[in-house]
């Protein structure tokens, strides 16, 4: 098994909501790990033009094969060799919310729902336009409740969202529900501001102290794997969680620096503790299993 590490880095300019460039080159057709190689290059040549990289917290590859990147400046759309740059417009509010974009996912209907440092967006990528979703609260501190780590769409247009004052549902008439308190997920750290969509069931999966949780729509929260399960009883620091089949979770672990998979039929792990196939785990950004077997992350430092 690898783990391939791309180059993530890219440095655009725009003073409007959207800007549209030409690439360099087509994606080619071989499939994700081709297109992610293809645009690994293209992002370091940009970075040589420029002078600077810039920082992607997110990768998407939805179902037309369009790569979008949740950077620290925009949502970079890549549909074959357009791409185009939403960034927040004080004037225009069907613009991206914010520019820090920290999570990129796809609904079942095709639109973009991004999370962002201020506020939650669903964008319908044929009209470039977004619509916004923020929490109102009197009881909750409304800069934490709208810095938005992950987002979640539900099979009926719902979505469920984790952010610094908790998880929440999105509802159909646009309200956000508290599901579950902070101090039931820890936020506060770094490697714990992760949710997975549960693929058989309306329902997301979450990393905590106590192992990975499962939270339903309806706030029920039920354990998928409890801590003393883990190798040495521990759940350690949970890094870039994924699927990698119907049943099997994979992620990286920060503390004991060593990726981990899991059976979760059977419990069987697998196990692997390499610093040369490892990313630098302090800034790992994401985790993806390619169509070939191998392993793509992605960190703000290479």
């Amino acid at each position: 098994m690898r783990i391939l590490l791309p180059f993530i880095g890219l440095i655009l300019f725009s003073t409007t909501a959207s800007a549209q460039f030409a690439g360099p080159f087509p994606i080619p057709a071989e499939g994700d790990a081709a297109l992610f190689a293809h645009y690994s290059g293209y992002m370091q040549m940009r970075t040589t033009e420029r002078g600077m990289p810039l920082n992607v917290n997110e990768i998407l590859i939805d179902r037309d094969r369009t790569l979008w990147l949740g950077m620290e400046d925009g949502l970079l759309r890549c549909d074959g060799d357009r791409h185009t740059l939403y960034q927040h417009a004080r004037a225009d509010s069907t613009s991206v919310p914010n520019n820090s974009i920290t999570d990129v996912r796809q609904g079942p209907d095709g639109s973009i729902w991004v999370g962002t440092q201020s506020g939650m967006a669903r964008l319908n990528p044929a009209t470039g336009r977004f619509k916004r979703f923020r929490i109102e609260s009197d009881t909750l501190n409304r800069v934490l409740a709208n810095r938005f780590w992950q987002v979640a769409p539900m099979p009926d247009g719902s979505a469920i969202a984790l952010t610094e004052a908790g998880v929440f549902l999105l509802d159909l008439k646009g309200r956000f529900v508290a599901l579950q308190e902070p101090q039931h997920y820890t936020p506060g750290a770094e490697t714990q501001k992760l949710l997975l969509q549960d693929r058989r069931s309306d329902a997301v999966l979450i990393p905590t102290d106590r192992g990975i949780l499962r939270i339903s729509a309806a706030g029920r929260a039920e354990p998928v794997l409890l801590a003393e399960e883990f190798p040495g009883g521990d759940a350690g620091e949970i890094v870039g969680l994924t699927w990698t089949a119907d049943s099997s979770l994979a992620w990286l672990d920060n503390r004991s620096r060593a990726f981990f998979e899991v059976d979760l039929r059977n419990r069987t792990w697998w196990r692997m503790e390499d610093d040369t196939l490892l990313p630098d785990l302090e800034s790992l950004r994401g985790l993806h299993k390619g169509p070939h077997g191998e392993w793509w992350a992605w960190s703000w430092s290479g």
